[in-house]
């Protein structure tokens, strides 16, 4: 989900892209990856697929040192909306990074999986005017259908990850163990979050 105006949601009072992408989601994992260790089978580890996106290697996250990380989204001085998106997205590698030291591949597969762009699906609805042609264009000629795009997140349920690893995978293409924006490394230090 993306914002292009900064626009905090009225429930939170955090910023709508992160509540959605981040905030949102990773209560909501914890809890399903809970039941999920509870509930699998000795013989096959439960499984999570949370959605994401590629442009997280893109991601300058320009509050990448406030003191506060999470709440320094809720400040409209740092908010671009691409960057906002990136950013939102690449939390979301951040707590995978985090999580696998706690989870055990026997016990969840945890997937963070990009469909890649996918026509059909309202994800410009908020893009005004020419931006709209100009994603029209490029829908047109790069991006994948729904069924498409929907099977990358079926291979991240049932199909990634049977050597007992977590992925991160776009449009097909996957890396075994926790990839990530360089970023990652050493972006934990004098951070309260």
């Amino acid at each position: 989900m993306s914002n292009l105006k900064f626009a905090l949601n009225p429930s939170t009072g955090h910023e709508r892209t992160v509540q959605v992408n981040y905030l949102s989601t990773v209560p909501l994992a914890i809890l399903l990856l809970l039941i999920l260790k509870a509930k699998t089978a000795k013989d096959e580890p439960g499984r999570l697929t949370i959605s994401n996106a590629a442009l997280t290697l893109h991601a300058n996250f320009p509050n990448r040192h406030a003191k506060r990380l999470l709440p320094s989204f809720d400040d409209p001085k740092f908010f671009d909306p691409g960057e906002q998106y990136s950013s939102s997205k690449l939390l979301a590698h951040f707590f995978l990074w985090e999580l696998v030291e706690y989870v055990s591949a026997h016990d969840v597969i945890m997937n963070l999986a990009d469909p890649g762009f996918v026509k059909g699906t309202q994800l410009n609805r908020n893009v005004p005017g020419v931006a709209v042609m100009g994603l029209a264009l490029f829908g047109a000629m790069a991006a994948r259908n729904v069924a498409d795009g929907a099977s990358t997140y079926v291979d991240g349920a049932v199909g990634k990850g049977r050597r007992g690893e977590s992925w991160v995978f776009s449009d097909g293409l996957a890396g075994s163990g926790v990839s990530c924006n360089p970023l990652c490394f050493g972006l934990f230090a004098n951070v309260d979050y």
